[in-house]
């Protein structure tokens, strides 16, 4: 976890979202997602975890795009409440953010974690019916 606040800074730049650095912005993110996934017991998620998920979506990195939402879709499934917020009131933007990334095609269709994705969105659209 010692490199999550140089990352941190890094894509919390000013400038971090302008074209010629949206890029190396998303291998950040990919970067501290990776750290949380496999080192989180080391890290303090409480603080990182909300930051983390202010920063999504995740658009333009195909590469990377795949372990954000793979733990995107693991905290959702995992009624992680950091993410999913009291009440479930931070559902809206989860399904904001997995809809901005099928929109804009950064998951591979006959991906995984694009599968896994759409099967929590119609869950979630399941249960608010």
């Amino acid at each position: 976890c010692q490199a999550v606040p140089l990352l941190v800074e890094l894509i919390q730049h000013p400038d971090a979202r302008a074209i010629e650095n949206i890029n190396p912005t998303e291998n950040a993110i990919s970067a501290v997602t990776k750290i949380l996934k496999f080192n989180g017991s080391a890290c303090s998620m409480d603080q990182i975890l909300p930051v983390w998920f202010s920063w999504l979506p995740v658009t333009e990195d195909v590469d990377e795009a795949p372990y954000v939402y793979g733990f995107l879709a693991d905290l959702v499934q995992a009624n992680n409440p950091l993410i999913l917020g009291a009440d479930n009131s931070q559902l809206p933007r989860v399904v904001a953010a997995f809809a901005e990334a099928i929109a804009v095609d950064v998951l591979q269709p006959e991906s995984e974690e694009r599968r896994r994705i759409v099967e929590i969105v119609k869950q979630i659209q399941g249960n608010a019916t």
